[in-house]
């Protein structure tokens, strides 16, 4: 599982692409399949963790959707299904997320107050209220900011029918305001958004100003391999 995560993250994209240019994001396992895997695109958590769900228990793992709520800058947390996780039974429980962007590169274990490093930040799953954890990340082990609040309640996939369509149409919606293609590379992140292209490697960031949309297209085709 650990490989397939550090795997996932390191060769597809997450993007809103299909939000700005007009094509409906369903949720449909064929379809996301078709986009992703045939057609080299990328996703957001719907999509991305969406489809590693069918993967991982079609090659025969235990693991279930969870909901979760995302920490936004009014300092509180998104509505529920804001955001889809899955859990993964190893006999142990570990948290797998390929659909939030920068997150943790490997799975985390469901071990709270416990500390955990990965390549990209210190992690924490703490308790939030009942039945209730937390995930923390940090880049130093001291400072720890909120990333998201979940539950070990199992979900279904048509449960997030709403949200995802929220995020597509309401201006509310991050993913309305900016487009934005991101994925993990050795040592790094390359990231494409609406105004800059950031190289990252090894902590370094070079940022280079997109000057309009055909050098957005063109930025698009030569760093992730995505003809819109």
């Amino acid at each position: 599982m650990r490989k397939l995560h550090k795997k996932h993250l390191l060769n597809i994209p997450f993007e809103n692409l299909d939000i700005h240019y007009g094509k409906k994001i369903i949720l449909n396992k064929n379809l996301l399949f078709e986009k992703i895997i045939i057609s080299g695109r990328g996703g957001y958590c719907y999509e991305l963790n969406g489809l590693f769900y069918f993967l991982l228990k079609a090659i025969g793992f235990k693991v279930k959707m969870l909901s979760a709520r995302v920490s936004n800058a009014k300092e509180n947390w998104g509505k529920e299904y804001d955001h889809l996780v899955l859990l993964v039974d190893l006999g142990d429980l570990w948290l797998a997320d390929v659909g939030f962007g920068e997150c943790f590169l490997l799975p985390l274990k469901i071990s709270k107050r416990t500390v955990q490093k990965d390549v990209n930040g210190f992690y924490l799953i703490s308790n939030y209220g009942k039945d209730i954890l937390k995930l923390s990340r940090s880049g130093n082990n001291i400072n720890f900011s909120d990333e998201y609040i979940f539950s070990l309640k199992k979900r279904r996939w048509n449960e997030f029918e709403n949200m995802n369509v929220y995020h597509q149409t309401s201006p509310e919606s991050n993913f309305t305001r900016k487009k934005l293609c991101t994925i993990a590379v050795k040592n790094g992140r390359i990231t494409l958004t609406d105004k800059n292209l950031i190289i990252t490697t090894n902590g370094k960031r070079k940022i280079k100003a997109v000057k309009n949309e055909i050098d957005f297209k063109s930025k698009l085709s030569e760093y992730f391999s995505i003809n819109i």
